[in-house]
């Protein structure tokens, strides 16, 4: 089973940022997009509320629901962002099977 932690870790390897700078609070884009995968991750794959992921993340719900909106804009335009989706996905599934 695939857990919070985990997507946390790949999130931060896919993004080429730490985990210190993923749950900072500053606004570098890179962050930025990088904690919206985290988000869309939670959401798709652990079927984590909006309000839950912004208690771990300590943001405001409404602040997660934009930035997941906007990952979705992103997914549709962004060869990155798609890029950074499908290497994050292949990555939960082989350590989900190496743990099996």
């Amino acid at each position: 089973m695939i857990t919070k932690e985990q997507i946390v870790s790949v999130v931060c390897e896919v993004c080429d940022v730490s985990q210190s700078q993923l749950f900072a609070p500053g606004r570098l884009t890179k962050n930025v997009r990088a904690r919206q995968l985290c988000w869309y991750l939670f959401r798709d794959l652990l079927n984590i509320s909006s309000t839950f992921t912004a208690i771990y993340f300590k943001k405001d719900h409404t602040t997660v629901l934009s930035g997941l909106k906007r990952f979705d804009l992103e997914l549709e335009h962004s060869d990155e962002a798609r890029e950074h989706y499908s290497r994050a996905l292949m990555m939960l599934a082989d350590s989900n099977k190496k743990a099996a």
